[in-house]
């Protein structure tokens, strides 16, 4: 096994103040999917055949956009932020998806993954209603970041 932690935040990570709305702007979609996208085709260039992928927060996005293009045989979140479209992404994942997904969240203090959003997806997803695999692990009484 072997494990690679791609730069697709350009070597800008998020400032020590925070400030996440100004360093947003650069971080869309459109400025992180590429670099994500360029060490998954060097990695199958170079003959590995199987990804698996673990998305933190911001990066529970490009985790759902991998498993949503079958680009990964496995994927894995922790308290994914609110840039998921719920029930979007899950409906899009449910529909042309053949990749098992595990979410790990802290549903009841998290403002980002809330738990309302949190019951949406079980729904969409659960009751074999995604053959591929779908699991949910809600871990109590921790903040947002627990699994960093």
């Amino acid at each position: 096994l072997q494990t690679y932690a791609p730069d697709y935040l350009n070597g800008d990570a998020l400032p020590t103040d925070g400030n996440v709305t100004t360093w947003l702007v650069n971080h869309g979609e459109a400025q992180t999917t590429p670099p994500l996208l360029a060490v998954v085709k060097e990695l199958k260039e170079r003959g590995i055949k199987q990804l698996a992928v673990t998305g933190y927060c911001f990066g529970g996005l490009y985790t759902t956009r991998l498993v949503q293009n079958n680009t990964v045989a496995v994927g894995t979140m922790a308290h994914p932020q609110s840039f998921l479209e719920v029930p979007g992404d899950f409906d899009l994942m449910k529909e042309v998806s053949h990749v098992p997904v595990e979410i790990n969240n802290n549903a009841q203090l998290d403002t980002g993954f809330t738990p309302a959003i949190a019951l949406e997806t079980d729904v969409i997803m659960n009751d074999g209603q995604y053959p591929p695999g779908y699991f949910r692990r809600q871990f109590d009484n921790v903040g947002h970041g627990f699994a960093v």
